[in-house]
Order: structure tokens, then sequence, then C-alpha cells
């Protein structure tokens, strides 16, 4: 993988960029008796990129608004919309919406009243929709920790 981002903080809280990458697959089978190797159990047609995986280039633009309301709370998010280009013949180019946000809360505080930062609550949230063309329903996934 070779690329390049950028960002720019436009204040305080709020950082936008964008990155480019060209990116080499290289799926293959594993030698250990003790793991079925994918390449065993499936073919081209059942797991297409198997056997050929083409370069792909990798374009992304985000936000990433990041904040500390209060002293012990911070608000880290990441809205980012990203393409990826099958430079082959197309085929497997697909673009992705993700947005990731973290709240953490510090519980517990020193004499000075600081947030001991080594000691949180972290709830992080997690929504990524894939799309592979324009007739094609986009797959959501979510996760919560």
């Amino acid at each position: 993988m070779t690329g390049i981002e950028v960002y720019n903080p436009l204040n305080s809280w709020l950082n936008i960029g964008g990155k480019i990458q060209g990116l080499r697959p290289n799926v293959g089978g594993v030698t250990d008796s003790n793991v079925i190797s994918i390449d065993t159990q499936h073919t081209e047609q059942t797991a297409p990129g198997l056997t050929r995986q083409p370069p792909m280039t990798h374009e992304q633009i985000y936000l990433h608004p990041k904040a500390q309301p209060f002293r012990r709370l911070e608000l880290d998010y990441f809205i980012g919309y990203d393409f990826y280009q099958d430079t082959s013949n197309g085929h497997f180019s697909f673009r992705r919406f993700e947005t990731i946000a973290e709240h953490t809360f510090f519980p517990v505080t020193n004499k000075r009243g600081d947030p001991e930062r080594d000691r949180a609550f972290i709830f992080r949230w997690r929504l990524s929709a894939a799309d592979s063309s324009a007739g094609t329903p986009c797959r959501f996934t979510s996760r919560r920790h």
C-alpha cells in the first residue's frame, strides 16, 4: 500500500481531510494443516476475487470532529466516504460510507479536578454501508462496543 493523506484543521474541533492510496491485494491460502484454507473450500465462482486480485485505488474524503464539551467527557467522531476502484476492469469497484462515534467519560479526577485519563468508560458506535453499483442495495453493518 502506498498513499498520501492530507487534512486541514478548520478550527479547534473540526478537521477535514482526504487520502489516496494504491492497493495491491494478495489473498492466498494457508499451509498450516490445522487451518482450513479458503482456497480449498471456494472457487472464483463462489468467492469472486479469490484467484485474481486486481490492483486498486482508494480515495477517501472525511470530516473528523473532536471536542471536549466537559472536562470529563470527550467526543470523537469520524465521517468518511470512500471510493475503491478496480484499476483493471472495474469489476470489483465499490463505494463505502462509514461513520464512527466515540464518547469517552472519565469518572475519576485527581486532587486538582483533572480527569484521570487512564480510567475511562468508552462507548463506541460504527456504521458502515457499501454499494458496488447503482442497482445494488447497500449492505449495512453497525457495531457498538
